[in-house]
């Protein structure tokens, strides 16, 4: 979840405006001479970042009045200079003032001084969790994981990965400054405790976005557990099967939806396994698979998406990728832009692509293997889940109201739409809304290119300009992409969820479906069976904050960078290590940010070799290992027990989380093998392109699963219980 905060950028007006409470809160004259000192010694001085430029010797000689500029006083301020004599016009007034040059100058170079103080902090904690731990630093993750699979606790078990992670992180505090304070006081075991308490556990609540996934969370709920009772889920059941109900239709109705539902993953999760958890259960088909299908459509269709929230980031992620290289760009990438290499890269993203597919087959043959075919034969015999879950007898949506098809399908639309409209809005705001603020963002960027690289070239600048162009400068296409990018996705599904729930009891009394008695009951009971999976993700939280802490995707990227495999099987090896920090780290994003631009530079390089040059294979093997690396993110993201989209699967369709990480990983397991095996080993070694290494995929898949998978046995009606005497006596009373 960390890996999303980067969404939200600051402008700089709000920059500009933290900076001025810090200047009006504090004493001014300190603060001056401490601004004045921290510009001393982190900023070039104005003459190397920016020299004055000659006056023309034709315009020095005319008789046009001319002001020169002098070095700026103590204060900071330019003072005119002007001949004896000479009369100077005085500025027009204005209405707002006009900040002068040198103080945008000076305003850019803060907050690019403190981007590279953050920089070099985050290189310190990096360098001092390498050398005391090295790739020990897996050890938070994987006890935690290993826990949950052999004791199926997970809370538990998060809790102790958590408490090691922070344990781990004590010898580590005198370069950590935030939690430097706790080196003092009572030595390293109450050290140790008041990280996981103070900042993990507590810090992972008060997070905002955090918060606003537990709210939008319960509120979805609230709108479950309303429209179970006035009758609203019957309904949909009885659109969404329409004329005879199959097990088939229902499951691949579940699978088009989440297709359909493409623009975010939260999104998908949410509003497909709410909607379709009554059908499953009418259709006895498990939760379970419900929960399968819907953790398997919701990252790896917004990954590829060609639009949605995940482009932004991707592109993003490929776009540092590209300003690494500088000018040691390969002349095989120089017409290449970084969306070319996103949209190209896609077809080589054989994990997600691979997933749907297999999603698919499990629909249409209803033939399942594993623990998924345990579940499913439970479900079709009407047994309840073998963990004891009693969701599916407690629900108030199982029970027989009057099917109200109306008051199910419309909170569903309100919370589709209202979501879109939120989405749209937040992502227009996020854009520069005019001129001056799309020409101070792009001075911005191009001063701090400027300072980690004096020789960057006309051509990358320019680059790096045009990602900065105002609304009216833009295509649609490009105008439609950036909004969706820098939309917030958090607050669009929080107050979809909120519009959708007041709809429902909206509703529900105007229909008279229910007393508002009823309708509260109905809520509270809704909001009830979200806690438990609640608790898991703020635990997954803090598993997350501890290995960013830890330096985890930076040290196994490294192992990367070591160029310890062959050139040709780049794509399996990025695939591999991708797949490794997302699974440990349950974190999709920050595995794509870490290891996406160091593979784009990488591939780069590599591609420049005799082996790839002579037979004109660079583009390919460059595109392939950038697909790699996305794909292998979403691994991670699909099935890691610590995955905040792995236990959001689990809240919206209804089934513990322990059986849902349980069934789901051998079919995840599957499908990064086949595409390791056919994409990235056979594909790459007999040069085979992409359109025959995904059709191969999926029969493989389709094979292995008519031969190894096998429908629910019909063992017939259950028998009734015989009531005995007593019970039959006291009816009868």
């Amino acid at each position: 979840m960390f890996d999303r905060i980067h969404r939200g950028r600051m402008s700089p007006f709000g920059a500009l405006l933290i900076g001025l409470l810090m200047f009006v809160s504090a004493d001014p004259a300190q603060a001056a001479r401490a601004l004045e000192a921290w510009t001393i010694q982190e900023v070039p001085s104005e003459q190397e970042t920016d020299p004055p430029q000659p006056v023309p010797e034709a315009e020095a000689e005319s008789g046009t009045e001319q002001e020169a500029v002098a070095p700026p006083d103590p204060e900071g301020t330019a003072v005119p200079v002007t001949e004896p004599g000479t009369q100077v016009e005085e500025p027009a007034p204005t209405e707002e003032p006009v900040e002068d040059a040198q103080a945008a100058r000076e305003r850019r170079a803060q907050v690019a001084a403190d981007k590279v103080a953050s920089k070099a902090l985050e290189d310190r904690q990096f360098e001092a969790a390498k050398d005391r731990y090295g790739l020990a630093v897996l050890i938070p993750a994987g006890l935690a994981i290993l826990l949950a699979i052999l004791t199926r606790q997970v809370v538990i078990s998060l809790a102790l990965g958590v408490l090691a992670g922070a344990y781990m992180l004590v010898p580590l505090l005198s370069v950590h400054p935030d939690y430097a304070k706790y080196a003092e006081a009572g030595g390293p075991v109450v050290a140790g405790f008041r990280l996981f308490a103070e900042e993990y556990l507590f810090g992972a609540v008060q997070d905002g976005d955090h918060l606003m996934i537990l709210l939008f969370t319960l509120s979805i709920g609230f709108m479950i557990g309303v429209i179970g009772r006035n009758g609203g889920t019957q309904g949909l059941v009885k659109i969404v099967v329409g004329g005879k109900p199959t097990r088939r239709k229902g499951a691949v109705s579940t699978w088009f939806a989440g297709l359909v539902v493409f623009f975010d993953d939260y999104a998908n999760t949410m509003i497909v396994g709410p909607t379709m958890r009554s059908v499953f259960d009418k259709l006895k088909l498990s939760r379970a698979k419900l929960a399968y299908i819907v953790d398997s459509t919701a990252a790896p269709v917004s990954s590829i998406a060609l639009i949605g929230t995940w482009v932004g980031a991707e592109v993003g992620f490929i776009k540092d990728g590209f300003e690494g290289l500088g000018d040691d760009t390969p002349e095989f990438l120089q017409s290449v832009q970084p969306m070319d290499a996103f949209i190209a890269s896609i077809p080589y993203r054989y994990y997600p692509i691979l997933a749907l597919v297999l999603v698919l087959i499990i629909a249409w043959t209803g033939r399942d293997f594993g623990p998924m075919r345990k579940s499913e034969q439970r479900a079709f015999d009407d047994q309840p889940p073998e963990d004891g879950d009693e969701f599916h007898s407690t629900e108030v949506g199982s029970q027989a109201f009057k099917a109200r098809p109306l008051l199910g399908v419309l909170p569903i639309l309100v919370l589709v739409f209202g979501a879109l409209a939120v989405l749209w809005v937040t992502g227009t705001e996020a854009l520069p809304g005019a001129d001056a603020d799309a020409r101070e963002a792009a001075e911005q960027a191009v001063y701090e290119k400027q300072l980690a690289d004096p020789d960057i070239s006309e051509e990358r600048l320019e680059a790096i300009r045009q990602r900065y162009l105002p609304p009216e400068e833009r295509t649609t296409w490009e105008f439609i992409t950036s909004v969706i990018s820098s939309s917030n996705s958090y607050l669009s599904i929080f107050y979809g969820a909120i519009l959708s729930a007041v709809i429902a009891v909206i509703l529900t009394l105007l229909w008279r479906a229910a007393k508002m008695r009823e309708v509260g009951e109905a809520a509270v009971q809704g909001m009830s069976h979200m806690f438990p999976a609640l608790v898991i993700l703020v635990f997954a939280w803090c598993l997350s904050a501890i290995s960013t802490d830890l330096a985890l995707g930076r040290i196994v990227g490294e192992e990367l960078n070591k160029g310890w495999f062959d050139p040709v099987f780049l794509p399996l090896a990025v695939f591999i290590c991708s797949a490794v920090i997302s699974f440990a780290s349950g974190s999709s994003w920050t595995t794509m940010g870490i290891l996406c631009p160091m593979t784009v530079q990488i591939a780069a390089r590599l591609g420049t070799g005799a082996e790839f040059e002579t037979a004109g294979h660079s583009l390919e093997y460059f595109y392939a290992s950038v697909g790699s690396v996305l794909a292998g993110a979403i691994f991670g993201d699909h099935c890691s027990p610590i995955s905040d989209t792995t236990v959001l699967s689990s809240v919206s369709a209804g089934v513990s989380h322990e059986e849902h990480v349980w069934t789901q990983m051998p079919y995840a397991i599957l499908t990064a093998v086949v595409a390791m095996g056919i994409g990235d080993v056979a594909c790459r070694y007999y040069d085979q392109p992409w359109y025959v290494g995904l059709p191969v995929g999926a029969v493989v898949l389709l094979v292995f699963m008519l031969m190894f998978g096998r429908k629910p046995k019909d063992n017939g009606p259950r028998p009734v219980p015989v009531p005995d005497e007593a019970t039959v006596l006291d009816t009868q009373v």
